[in-house]
């Protein structure tokens, strides 16, 4: 025995080491899985970081290139030319050649005078807006690709002044060496988003008008030009214009997922003016969105960087090599612990056949224990059988006695023996006897007491509290007793006139065993004169049960009558 008990020692420590090594490789496991995510991570936002920074620097050098075009342009302006110079117009179509992303070359003066210069399909268009005589008109003219001039000029009405345009007003407004950035955003569909670069061109000499040059770009060719070399082969760009609106589409084909990828991706980012990543599910792809403001003078651009999930490594050898040790060590120990679990089947079989034999011990306890009640029920109802017998008898002797103090107290100790009789009625209906609900047990005798004394009883009340307390069926018995005949003496002495009354029960716990059954009430009160032969034998009887439960009596007068009994019970719950 002292053999199995050992082995079932050490088998109850192996087993608690291996869950011990088992809880540590799991978490080794788990922090090595989160050490991986934590690394991939990293690896992700790098990559997206490094994206972006490309696709930024090829942006800067596309504007700064831009800014250098019309720094120049500038210089070789400033100089005021005549009108009808054609190098200035041949300059223009050079610019507008070498970029096929700029659209139009536009020289307004403060008077309202314009030059412009426009790209279209095969050739340019040449406008002046001059002032004839008081009124202004547009010249049109055309250009070829090499640079001649046409000679037909057509005059039509002025279409538009160039002073209420927005680029011509916010250059006149720049306090900055930066060339001003203005994309419209009230543009109708079917017309072409153009993105103005003006400046401005202050007279070096006196007397001269304020000049304003513009540049006028098609932001989605300029894009393709900026991200062309600038971007990994597993990245795509996005260039924005206000708070997501695409102007540069990562590709062409619209029904491409990536196209769904951006609109998501832009849902989340929701035009936040800051740099943003977010995480975007589609299918079962999962893509990393990021998005940075560029701010130029006057117009903010926004970069956005799609990168596919799985371009990127997962995993490292390292972090790899852990997760792979801690599920090893994971798989042994799971085999050890199928070994001992195995090794304690037969323990459990002993251990399940004895619990079968304790179950049926139990039931046959129960089974004891219900047939024991049914018989103490049995046993409580043939009492109140006989002791109804005993009073029917008693009543039938009663009838052959005259009136006077003989038949009294004949009917006195008959009346006595209905109240046993009633204590074990009541008992015999209590649900538990083994722990039996004072509370319901005195309510009932109450009600029963007073249904004994009516009508006398009907201006009398009566409020029991037995504070939750449950007594064994021979503590019921006594205090049940104890409790008809102090109610019993209240009905018939306490409240001689119909002006009625109240009676209190109360019944509570001094200590751990000790209790105090309390019976007042607010009668006429009780004066020693009073307690003649017929008071005393209930007093007595009450005073030989307080006993019986190791207790005492006492009777006082405090406005009506108390009857305190103190006696002793086990706690019962």
């Amino acid at each position: 025995m002292s053999n199995e008990r050992e082995r079932r020692r050490k088998d109850t420590l192996l087993s608690g080491a291996i869950v011990a090594v088992l809880i540590v490789s799991g978490m080794v496991m788990y922090l090595g899985w989160h050490y991986l995510e934590k690394r991939s991570r990293e690896l992700q936002l790098d990559k997206l970081d490094q994206g972006m920074a490309r696709a930024e620097a090829g942006l800067m050098a596309y504007v700064q290139r831009i800014h250098d075009r019309l720094a120049l342009e500038i210089e070789l302006l400033s100089p005021p030319l005549p009108a009808d110079d054609p190098s200035t117009l041949q300059r223009w179509a050079g610019l507008l050649r070498s970029d096929w992303a700029g659209l139009e070359v536009r020289l307004a003066t403060e008077q309202g005078d314009e030059l412009a210069l426009i790209r279209e399909d095969s050739a340019f268009r040449v406008e002046r807006i001059v002032h004839l005589n008081t009124r202004a008109v547009t010249l049109l003219q055309r250009m070829e690709l090499t640079g001649d001039l046409l000679p037909d000029v057509d005059t039509l009405p002025l279409a538009r002044d160039p002073r209420t345009r927005p680029w011509f007003s916010e250059a006149m407004q720049n306090s900055r060496i930066d060339p001003v950035w203005n994309i419209p955003r009230n543009v109708k569909q079917g017309e072409l988003l153009v993105a103005h670069i003006s400046m401005l061109i202050r007279p070096r000499a006196a007397g001269l008008p304020l000049r304003v040059l513009e540049f006028g770009l098609l932001p989605e060719l300029s894009g393709q030009a900026v991200f062309g070399g600038n971007t990994a082969p597993d990245m795509m760009n996005i260039l924005l214009i206000g708070p997501g609106h695409p102007i540069v589409q990562p590709i062409a084909n619209v029904e491409h997922p990536v196209h769904a990828v951006l609109e998501k991706a832009l849902d989340a980012w929701g035009g936040q003016r800051r740099k943003v990543s977010v995480e975007v599910h589609h299918g079962e792809a999962h893509y990393l969105c990021h998005f940075k403001p560029v701010a130029l003078n006057g117009e903010t651009f926004f970069l956005g960087t799609i990168l596919p999930m799985e371009n990127i490594p997962a995993v490292l050898v390292q972090g790899r090599f852990i997760v792979v040790a801690a599920v090893l060590i994971q798989v042994v120990l799971v085999a050890l612990l199928v070994w001992l679990f195995r090794r304690k089947r037969g323990d459990l079989q002993r251990l399940r056949e004895q619990q079968k034999r304790s179950k049926q011990q139990q039931r046959k306890l129960a089974k004891a224990l219900e047939e024991r009640d049914v018989l103490d029920r049995e046993v409580h109802h043939r009492v109140k059988n006989n002791l109804q017998v005993v009073s029917s008898l008693l009543s039938l002797q009663a009838g052959r006695l005259e009136e006077g103090p003989v038949r009294s107290e004949f009917m006195r100790g008959k009346r006595r023996i209905d109240n046993m009789a009633l204590v074990h009625h009541k008992l015999y209906g209590m649900t538990d006897l083994r722990g039996i609900d004072l509370q319901k047990f005195f309510d009932e005798l109450a009600n029963a007491i007073s249904a004994l004394h009516e009508p006398h009883s009907a201006s009398i009340s009566c409020e029991v509290n037995a504070g939750g307390l449950k007594a064994d069926p021979d503590t019921t018995i006594a205090l049940g007793q104890i409790l008809c005949e102090l109610l019993t003496n209240c009905y018939q002495h306490a409240f001689p006139y119909s002006t009625g009354g109240h009676i209190d029960v109360m019944l509570r716990r001094e200590e751990t065993t000790l209790h105090r059954l309390v019976v007042k009430d607010n009668g006429r009160g009780m004066s020693p004169k009073s307690r003649d032969d017929q008071g005393r034998l209930g007093l007595e009887i009450t005073e030989a049960l307080a006993s019986q439960l190791d207790g005492s009596f006492r009777a006082y007068t405090d406005g009506g009558v108390t009857f305190e009994v103190l006696f002793r019970m086990e706690p019962l719950t």
